[in-house]
């Protein structure tokens, strides 16, 4: 195991620093950062499991709705992040180039992470269920699922299902829905990792030019 380093800032830097538009977007840089690091790790630590239980499926459907609701987010954000750091080497290198890529087109050009953020987890609208039940084609419709006495075992799974119908639309068969989700999973994955990956080094560039120094603990 590695040693501990943490990165403090001097005291008579700190007043000054909310008056600095550069500390505030890499202070709501670092809280994207957070939130995408704790969605990834926690959609990866169930990827894997087998165990197709009731809280397992939740799980995995909605650590997808949170990465593309969140990832919407923060790629608006990173965005804006030219004004203050175009002269960031680390900024030009990184975060400047993502909506560029191929996986960040894929999803703002069919939308796939605004319809998600705007219609199932910042805000969870009637309409999308309503217009999904018109087509929900399926003899009998199960409403929930539950294993064991627990309210943490009790799985809503239609509101998820209805989500899904909605969001992906109807590709005839669960198949070929679930093939669909996983490419849609795949580039926003891989679009956080990008995101990911720019900010800490835009972070760590921020950090250099403030000559805060890491210390071991």
């Amino acid at each position: 195991m590695g040693n501990t380093v943490r990165v403090k800032i001097p005291l008579s830097q700190i007043k000054k620093l909310k008056d600095d538009p550069q500390f505030i977007l890499i202070l709501r840089l670092c809280r994207y950062i957070n939130q995408l690091t704790y969605i990834q790790e926690a959609y990866l630590k169930g990827r894997n499991d087998q165990d197709a239980s009731p809280t397992q499926i939740r799980h995995f459907h909605n650590t997808f709705f949170f990465i593309c609701g969140v990832l919407h987010e923060a790629l608006e954000f990173a965005r804006g992040l030219g004004k203050e750091f175009k002269i960031f080497p680390s900024f030009q290198k990184g975060l400047a180039k993502l909506p560029k890529h191929s996986d960040v087109k894929f999803l703002e050009e069919n939308e796939h992470l605004k319809k998600m953020r705007n219609k199932f987890v910042f805000h969870v609208d009637a309409e999308p269920f309503e217009e999904a039940l018109r087509t929900y084609n399926v003899r009998l419709i199960k409403f929930l699922w539950a294993e064991g006495p627990k309210a943490g075992e009790i799985y809503y799974n239609l509101a998820d299902e209805l989500a899904l119908n909605y969001y992906i639309g109807d590709h005839g068969s669960p198949e070929e829905e679930a093939k669909v989700q996983q490419e849609i999973l795949t580039s926003a994955m891989n679009a956080l990792t990008l995101f990911v990956k720019g900010g800490h080094a835009l972070i760590k560039e921020y950090v250099e030019r403030k000559l805060w120094k890491p210390e071991d603990e």
